[in-house]
């Protein structure tokens, strides 16, 4: 870096210099000239801070989980977003205020039983898979244990106010009387085509309609976006020729080797792992007779077709074909090496019993062939060069746009690879290769949505990696009267209509209520009425919102039922009527059920608890999150 600055200076270097810190004190005076500070906090939680970068993590993981946070329209997702992680600072500051710690112990206990069986093999905790999933996700074991510290830490005081609260034997009668609780109920529906259609709206009444619903008019976000997509397939490079290739075989022949085969057939007795020493005896003692028949003269083949335990070999008169070294059981593998071509084995004890094996040939290690390596050679060498020139082209790439990172064409022409502008399209709906999450991610960051620089390298796929620029945005707007005219007619009719059902069906369930019930409602407008008797909470063949309303409705009252209107859909209404009320029945609750109702009682209150308890650290703490910066 050095040798490049002292390469471009000239005699203007003074003037170089004095602009840099003239440019260093306005972007120290005036940081939003810039942008937000790397050191300006996204939530400052009383004295903790969440910087940027801390930030923009958490973000991007809530992106693998939800890849519709980094679409256009997502201001409400990021506060909400920005609220778990101000709630998760404020319980952090509340646990250091009280000294709360974690012994080594707890924490080796919770990582050994993360997640059920995340980090076992055999049930049993291992280091190595624990190393292996860690790395898999990206993490070294400090900085889960860390987090995982912490999490247990911010877990410790709501937790306890869950695990205290008392729920007593009242309290599980009452819950399960009315979660078992049936109703008897009848209702009848009504359709638009049970009223006129009203009448068509004026242009006046239309542009009523389209004021008072601005919102369902607006545009969608438009981006023009360039994109310059860098594929490692498509890179050029020297393609090997036969004296490259045989050039590399020299070099690396003695890597080339047909390891050591053997072919062998076996007799499995089958003898379960966990087996008591009688049933080993029993199971060596099968394998020796057979041995011994097969000693005998019997041939090894048809015994094993025979007698073998081992479905897969059996058919085959107990052929396992070609073996090389770590392909079978260690004892198995040390007894079949240590013999000789037509050696037939003692039993030999692995994992799934008593093994005979018969060796039949030996194919001893061997230097392959050059041509045996050609193809393989072929490949190898051609996909180093691609990658070579693949990485080349990026590290010129890189050093191109660190230069200018506010335009892709001269990068693009210098590289040789065609520059593609996607035309307006809509921000949430992109065109391919732009319809990944990687992409939104990289559109949502202020530096290219709003100020219009190249994104940073994207990866697609495991091979190909992608620039991108916004060349022009058209942001989210209400669409103009005369252009969405059309679609206000067929909104504006379908709301009128469905006013003028809700009204005529709020008419009708006055005229039920005066006559008592639905039966002259029924015979009037010449419907049936549906009849559903003991209708529980979780009932599926009656519409759903007239079993939550029929449920919410008062009790009858000496003898008569109660009556109710509800919304089935913008173009449904139904009238209930709820005649009779059975509550659950307690006598079938035994003393397990009872338990775990209890706890069920337990965890919900608990969870009242914990919101109530965060919300009244909210009102102690200063919690401030700077919306601008997410």
């Amino acid at each position: 870096m050095l040798q490049a600055l002292r390469d471009k200076t000239t005699g203007t270097i003074t003037y170089i210099i004095l602009g840099l810190i003239v440019l260093a004190m306005v972007a120290y005076v005036f940081p939003s000239f810039f942008g937000n500070s790397a050191l300006e906090p996204v939530i400052r939680v009383g004295k903790l801070e969440v910087t940027p970068a801390e930030w923009q993590d958490v973000f991007n993981n809530e992106v693998q989980r939800d890849p519709s946070l980094a679409s256009g329209n997502n201001k409400l997702k990021k506060l909400e977003l920005a609220q778990r992680v101000a709630d998760q600072k404020l319980l952090e500051v509340v646990a250091a205020e009280a000294g709360i710690s974690l012994s080594s112990a707890r924490l080796r206990s919770e990582i050994e039983n993360f997640g059920g069986e995340v980090f076992k093999l055999d049930g049993k905790f291992s280091e190595g898979l624990y190393m292996q999933r860690l790395v898999g996700a990206g993490l070294t074991p400090a900085r889960f244990e860390q987090d995982l510290s912490r999490d247990l830490q911010t877990r410790t005081i709501p937790e306890a106010l869950g695990n205290t609260l008392p729920v007593t034997d009242r309290e599980v009668d009452r819950f399960v009387s009315l979660r078992d609780q049936t109703r008897d109920l009848r209702y009848l529906s009504f359709a638009l085509t049970d009223v006129p259609a009203p009448a068509a709206l004026d242009d006046a009444g239309l542009r009523t309609f389209y004021d008072a619903n601005n919102n369902d008019f607006m545009s969608e976000e438009q981006l023009n976006i360039e994109y310059l997509w860098v594929k490692n397939a498509d890179i050029n490079f020297a393609t090997p020729d036969e004296d490259d290739l045989k050039t590399i075989y020299e070099q690396r022949k003695d890597s080339f080797i047909n390891s050591e085969r053997r072919m062998a057939s076996h007799i499995l007795v089958e003898v379960a792992t966990d087996a008591d020493a009688e049933a080993q005896k029993k199971g060596l003692a099968k394998a020796e007779a057979l041995l011994k028949r097969i000693r005998a003269g019997e041939d090894f083949a048809a015994v094993a077709k025979a007698e073998s335990d081992d479905a897969g070999s059996k058919e085959e008169s107990g052929d396992l074909g070609w073996l090389e070294k770590g392909v079978t059981e260690a004892a198995f593998e040390s007894a079949m090496f240590a013999m000789k071509t037509g050696d037939i084995s003692e039993p030999v004890k692995t994992d799934q019993g008593y093994h005979v094996i018969q060796l039949r040939e030996i194919q001893p290690e061997a230097k392959k062939t050059f041509e045996e390596v050609r193809a393989e050679l072929d490949s190898a060498l051609a996909k180093e060069r691609r990658d070579q020139a693949y990485n080349e082209l990026l590290t010129r790439l890189g050093s191109d746009l660190q230069s200018d990172p506010y335009q892709l064409s001269g990068p693009a022409k210098n590289v040789a690879i065609p520059l593609v502008e996607s035309g307006l399209v809509n921000r949430n709906a992109l065109p391919a290769p732009l319809n990944t999450p990687e992409v939104a991610l990289a559109l949502s960051k202020e530096t290219v949505l709003v100020r219009g620089a190249v994104s940073d390298r994207i990866r697609v796929g495991e091979n190909d990696s992608l620039w991108v620029r916004i060349v022009e945005r058209k942001q989210s707007a209400v669409r103009p009267f005369d252009e969405v005219k059309a679609d206000l007619v067929t909104k504006a009719t379908a709301n009128a209509h469905e006013l003028a059902l809700k009204a005529k069906a709020a008419a009708w369930l006055k005229q039920a209520q005066g006559a008592g019930n639905l039966d002259a409602l029924a015979k009037e407008s010449n419907k049936i009425i549906e009849t559903k008797a003991a209708v529980g909470r979780n009932v599926m063949d009656t519409p759903g919102p007239i079993v939550r309303d029929a449920f919410k409705a008062n009790r009858p009252k000496d003898g008569k039922p109660t009556l109710g209107m509800v919304k089935i859909s913008p173009v449904e209404f139904a009238l209930f009527e709820v005649s009779k009320v059975t509550e659950g029945d307690l006598s079938k609750l035994d003393a397990a059920a009872r338990d775990a109702v209890r706890a069920q009682l337990r965890g919900s209150n608990s969870f009242a608890e914990q919101e109530s308890f965060r919300n009244t650290l909210r009102q102690l703490y200063d919690i401030k999150i700077y919306e601008d910066r997410l």
